[in-house]
């Protein structure tokens, strides 16, 4: 199945699809929503996001948050 044009995994329906951005849209945490999501579909947090239409994934740290700041030394 294809959805906005990017592959998704072939064993979500189109159903499944329109309840996943239902429950996300409903949700409370939108951090934990994403994985919590991708255990109930049996999937990836990156499947998710991009049904999502998400650029990143709520809550997880990118590379450049990861780098030591100037001046400090461990």
């Amino acid at each position: 199945m294809a959805y906005a044009g990017k592959c998704i995994d072939t064993s979500l329906t189109a159903a499944d699809v329109e309840d996943i951005k239902i429950m996300y849209r409903d949700c409370l945490n939108k951090k934990k929503q994403v994985g919590i999501l991708a255990e109930l579909y049996l999937v990836n947090k990156e499947t998710i996001a991009q049904i999502l239409g998400l650029d990143k994934i709520p809550g997880k740290k990118s590379c450049g948050s990861m780098r030591r700041k100037k001046g400090k030394s461990t």
